[in-house]
């Protein structure tokens, strides 16, 4: 991706999935003054990356990539975004959950793990809803 003559920068992470654990996205910062959209950046991943699962899913083109005190990519920070993304659009979809809010954390035993707080009327039911929307990923959770 970083061979595009538009992109400053681009960093390559597993994204949270279902089915197979994990699928190929990629957060590209842009050179200045250079326009190009994600639908055009996934063309030309699809002419120029000859591994098809290595074909990010999503393309999603930021301000900023973040980095290290050292100049290097920060790929855990971008873990933490996309987990918040996938887990996001999976709690939207429980009507009994009123509010929620995602925390992601890289703990030492575990790696990532997502701090899920809810509200709602029955935290029974709740807490049901999200095992079944977010329980066949194999990023932790723990619901408060």
């Amino acid at each position: 991706m970083s061979q595009h003559p538009a992109v400053a920068m681009a960093a390559a992470i597993g994204s949270p999935d279902k089915r197979v654990g994990e699928m190929p996205v990629v957060f590209v910062q842009l050179r200045p003054n250079q326009q190009v959209s994600a639908e055009e950046l996934k063309t030309f991943a699809q002419e120029n990356i000859a591994e098809k699962a290595a074909i990010p899913k999503e393309i999603f083109i930021v301000e900023a990539i973040p980095l290290t005190a050292v100049g290097k990519i920060f790929k855990p920070e971008l873990t933490q975004i996309e987990i918040k993304r996938v887990f996001s659009n999976e709690l939207k979809s429980i009507s009994e959950i009123e509010n929620f809010e995602i925390n992601v954390d890289q703990t030492p035993q575990w790696g990532m793990v997502a701090q899920i707080i809810t509200t709602g009327k029955n935290p029974d039911i709740i807490a049901e809803k999200v095992k079944e929307a977010l329980g066949n990923y194999t990023v932790k959770y723990q619901l408060k």
